[in-house]
């Protein structure tokens, strides 16, 4: 008896996507004076570089990390990226205080967290710390690699 065709997971049928609609707008988001689109193909890459630094820094399959950013281009470069490395992703509700992060963090167990200057401060209270490292992309969300 032949097993079932495997499932494809929202990483790869986003990539399948991708390949597709290359040049196509995958995100638009409307700022006060401008339009900020990415494409399939750009996303793509900025999630495939994020799995490639979460690989570079030791974070594996089943691994857990947290994003506290608005939602815009980054935020679902930083998620894309997770899932295509196998890690689950952990988004915290930007109206989260420094404390509610802090238990979230610990439940979680996050091992990585990313986040955007604008929650910088929130984080680093959290966390206790200081960011130690940058992903791949100097546009992208700033991220940690020490235990949250």
């Amino acid at each position: 008896m032949r097993a079932p065709p495997r499932m494809q997971n929202f990483f790869e049928l986003f990539a399948d996507a991708a390949r597709r609609h290359a040049a196509r707008i995958a995100i638009e988001l409307q700022r006060r004076d401008s339009l900020d689109q990415l494409t399939y193909d750009r996303l793509r890459d900025m999630a495939e570089r994020t799995a490639a630094w979460l690989a570079m820094i030791g974070i594996q399959a089943g691994d857990r990390c947290a994003i506290l950013s608005d939602n815009d281009g980054h935020w679902c470069a930083a998620y894309l990226g997770i899932l295509r490395r196998g890690a689950v992703a952990v988004p915290l509700d930007t109206a989260y205080k420094a404390t509610q992060v802090e238990t979230l963090l610990r439940d979680s167990g996050a091992r990585v967290m990313f986040t955007s200057a604008k929650y910088l401060e929130t984080v680093t209270t959290a966390a206790g710390f200081a960011p130690e490292s940058q992903p791949p992309n100097a546009n992208h969300p700033t991220a940690t690699s020490r235990p949250c």
